[in-house]
């Protein structure tokens, strides 16, 4: 079973037909682009909880 989550939150585990109904995709901030991949993310981001974030070094 994943791991608890917000409402409208995609868990690892999860894609976004998992979503409960009135979620219609994860949330995002505004200048995040939604994704279920890494290949549906810009090079230098990762798709992480349903949003592609920047990949920052240690």
């Amino acid at each position: 079973m994943p791991e608890e989550c917000e409402e409208c939150e995609v868990c690892f585990g999860q894609d976004p037909g998992d979503l409960p109904p009135g979620c219609e995709e994860p949330g995002c901030k505004e200048w995040q682009t939604p994704c279920q991949d890494i290949k549906d993310c810009p090079d230098g981001q990762f798709c992480n909880t349903g949003c592609c974030i920047d990949i920052v070094p240690e």
